[in-house]
């Protein structure tokens, strides 16, 4: 249910109380939609690895409503809740986690104007539950202390040197230099926020990338690194693998708003919201986000073109190259080789025209040197008539040779195409490497899907068997009913007594009735009728 607060306490308190918790079921089922309609806003078809990633978060920042958190009252949350007090290895039960996520949300609804409304409990639903699916891969719904700061810190509104410089203060030491055991371990849980969204192929975490910022691979050293130092190595123009995504978040979500007044030539969208692009070898030639991320082009535009982002509609913006960080790993522009001519020949050297004429089969050539052998001594006897009789075989010859010459192209020509219409279209070295990335992304996804089933399969074994448990302890601590049992132990014993009594009488009486059949046999019955007379 929606409801609009005003920013008084009562209305606080009566959001608590008319805001009833959503069960665990339909929690779950608002974490599958999430994830189902993230799916299908067709992401993963983004060619470059820092937009995707970005462009996934920002539509769980929407959905789960943490962009409307500023990250100030997120720290001032965390200092309310008690977390700056304990240790970041510390785990944190997911009820706890839950009320450090509903201080935020009522707190923040405390401060948004009556005209907005948010759904409170959704929200607070799809926080808990999302942190949990990013961090709790165990499913034994605890996570660490450092990962709900460092996730929501990360995911909440403000600028990133605000955000880096909390995320130092979690890192350094009592001298304001970094540690680096706390930095590895910040890193793991910063990174797992791409891999929760399916991008850990590309910015998951690995057992050097800690190592990869400090000397000699990268700027910082490894002893004396301060907050400046940090800051200007994660805002810088060549940005850190590790951090490209969240730059380029922080950008995202700076020009979500912006509106350029001009069209996209691909899907004639106008105008232009977020991010656009300009070709610098096409002549206006302007791309929106979707469809430069997404690799289309038409008329002579290619996508190997140097391309700027623009991410503001102003006149003296220079923007960005993007062909440097995204498209060919070089931001300088290679001038075009000029053809290679031949030299020129010498003088007192024939030229060699064997790549240009090709040389005549071996039966014209013999008939040719006959021919020439023939009219180099011609007879006197033969006169006129010889000369054009050689004349006419000359011409013969050579129209027998052009017409080889032309059967030999035709029948390279048809070999040719008949080649290019076997050979299959091979795709790029590019193309391959998103299809791998994708394949693996997919593979993951579906892991880490039948995980989760298999951890709730797991969880409800386990709370059937706590509520056995409750159930057992209840009994133990209600006098009434451990009476009643006393009773019913005593009456089994009493039961267990007199059955062991019946079972031993009736043991005596097969003995007698054994007895009386041995008297009853035809060979000792008068014995033993004497005797009992007898007797």
């Amino acid at each position: 249910m929606s409801v609009s607060f005003e920013g008084t306490a009562s209305h606080m308190l009566a959001g608590n109380i008319l805001n009833e918790s959503i069960p665990k079921d339909e929690a779950e089922h608002l974490l599958q939609e999430l994830i189902i309609d993230m799916s299908n806003e067709n992401f993963d078809t983004i060619k470059f690895a820092a937009y995707r990633t970005a462009a996934k978060l920002q539509f769980v920042q929407r959905r789960t409503n943490l962009h409307l958190v500023d990250v100030y009252n997120m720290i001032e949350a965390f200092r309310e809740n008690g977390l700056n007090t304990l240790d970041h290895n510390t785990e944190l039960h997911e009820l706890r986690v839950e009320a450090v996520v509903s201080s935020i949300f009522y707190a923040l609804n405390k401060r948004l104007p009556t005209s907005h409304e948010v759904d409170v409990e959704k929200s607070i639903s799809l926080v808990t539950n999302w942190l949990l699916y990013a961090y709790d891969s165990d499913g034994i719904g605890r996570i660490r202390v450092l990962s709900v700061k460092t996730a929501l810190s990360t995911l909440c509104y403000g600028r990133l040197v605000d955000k880096l410089r909390y995320h130092f203060s979690q890192i350094e030491d009592d001298n304001g230099i970094l540690n680096f055991p706390k930095f590895e371990a910040y890193l793991r849980e910063l990174l797992q926020l791409p891999s929760a969204v399916g991008e850990g192929p590309t910015f998951g975490f690995a057992e050097d990338v800690a190592s990869s910022f400090f000397k000699p691979q990268g700027p910082l050293a490894r002893q004396g690194t301060t907050l400046q130092n940090f800051l200007e190595c994660v805002i810088s123009k060549d940005t850190p693998a590790p951090y490209a995504w969240l730059s380029t978040l922080q950008k995202m979500n700076n020009s979500a708003s912006v509106e350029h007044q001009v069209g996209c030539q691909i899907c004639k969208k106008k105008p232009i919201v977020g991010f656009r692009y300009k070709c610098l070898h096409c002549q206006n030639y302007i791309l929106c986000q979707d469809c430069f991320w997404r690799g289309k082009t038409s008329q002579a535009h290619k996508t190997d073109h140097d391309v700027r982002e623009y991410t503001t509609w102003k006149m003296g913006e220079r923007g960005n190259s993007i062909r440097s960080k995204f498209l060919c790993g070089s931001g300088k522009k290679k001038r075009p080789s000029l053809p290679e001519y031949p030299h020129e020949p010498q003088p007192n050297k024939t030229l060699d025209m064997s790549n240009i004429v090709p040389p005549l089969p071996s039966d014209l050539s013999g008939q040719a040197h006959a021919t020439s052998d023939y009219t180099s001594s011609p007879s006197p006897e033969s006169g006129a008539s010889s000369t054009s009789s050689n004349r006419r075989k000359l011409s013969e010859d050579f129209d027998q040779r052009m017409d080889d010459e032309h059967k030999l192209i035709s029948r390279y020509a048809a070999r040719l195409a008949a080649n290019s219409r076997q050979k299959p279209p091979s795709k790029s070295s590019s193309e391959l490497s998103i299809d791998s990335n994708r394949e693996q992304r997919e593979l993951i996804q579906t892991l880490e899907n039948k995980n989760r089933l298999l951890l709730k399969e797991i969880r409800r074994l386990r709370d059937e068997h706590d509520e056995a448990s409750k159930s057992a302890a209840q009994i133990a601590q209600n006098p009434e009913l451990l009476a009643e049992l006393k009773l019913l132990r005593q009456r089994k014993d009493e039961l267990e007594m007199r059955m062991s009594a019946l079972q031993e009488s009736r043991r005596e009486l097969m003995v007698q009735l054994e007895g009386l059949m041995n008297l009853l046999k035809p060979g000792t019955g008068g014995a033993g009728a004497e005797e009992s007379i007898t007797s």
